[in-house]
């Protein structure tokens, strides 16, 4: 989902946000978490300020691996100000891998 408005003043924005995580696989393999960004982001007046929000990724059927998580973003007017990235899925099989664990700036 994205959620754009315009900013209503000149401002520094405190951003906290996470990626998705990633799905688990069928066999039981845990999704990896999606990373964590704090950052500080300028804006002026008017700027349009759009939030990307990352979902979870879907979880694997039977022996299949799970969807990764989708990245969350901050952009200021068509520029990218802040990315967490989305988690990696778990994996498939019999005894398929977890996904990573989240990354953090």
């Amino acid at each position: 989902p994205v959620h754009t408005f315009a900013a209503p003043a000149d401002a520094m924005m405190n951003v906290r946000m996470d990626g998705g995580s990633g799905g688990n696989g069928g066999e039981g393999s845990t999704g990896g978490r999606g990373a964590r960004v704090a950052a500080q982001v300028p804006v002026q007046k008017g700027d349009t300020v759009e939030l990307y929000v990352g979902c979870s990724g879907q979880a694997g059927k039977k022996e299949e691996a799970g969807s990764g998580g989708g990245a969350s973003a901050v952009v200021v007017n068509g520029k990218v100000m802040a990315v967490a990235a989305g988690g990696a899925g778990g994996g498939g099989g019999m005894g398929g891998g977890a996904g990573g664990s989240g990354g953090q700036l």
